[in-house]
């Protein structure tokens, strides 16, 4: 799946402190994954990220 992945979405980054993500890890293995791949990372509560997803959606439709 990821592989062939044309995006990654990594959703809820206003709870990534909270949790404890590793930001960095997190690139280097989707980097290792699917290099060069877009990330975009989202969070709704402030609506980070919504404009670069909403716009690459709409890139894939055309």
């Amino acid at each position: 799946m990821f592989n062939t992945a044309d995006v990654v979405v990594i959703t809820k980054m206003d709870l990534a402190d909270a949790v404890g993500f590793d930001h960095d890890l997190c690139r280097e293995n989707i980097d290792r994954a699917r290099p060069g791949v877009p990330v975009i990372e989202l969070s709704s509560r402030s609506g980070a990220g919504l404009d670069a997803w909403f716009a690459f959606v709409r890139g894939q439709g055309a």
